[in-house]
């Protein structure tokens, strides 16, 4: 049961970074993104589990339930309109020869 948010998850903010993304640097964009998912993921995953052991495990349940309030309160205080999302067509600088 834990882990049932991850796959939708993933397969947004993946969506969002090709989108968002220039062609050129979307491996960059990609790996950074999962880099963060899952890095946040085991944090509070950490986080979760120590307050739920040095405090109580309805305490525990609490750590998630502030993380999506704290990411949906930081997701509406910095939202933007700028109409649909398009990928960007800067060209990539060709690598320097040796």
């Amino acid at each position: 049961m834990a882990g049932t948010a991850t796959a939708p998850t993933m397969i947004t903010n993946m969506t969002l970074v090709q989108s968002r993304t220039p062609e050129g640097r979307l491996n960059e964009g990609m790996t950074l993104a999962v880099t963060g998912l899952l890095g946040g993921i085991a944090c509070g995953s950490a986080a979760g589990g120590w307050t739920a052991e040095q405090v109580s495990a309805t305490a525990g349940f609490g750590v998630p339930v502030a993380a999506a309030a704290s990411a949906l309160l930081l997701s509406l205080l910095t939202l933007t309109n700028h109409g649909p999302a398009t990928r960007t067509s800067r060209p990539v600088p060709p690598a320097p020869s040796a």
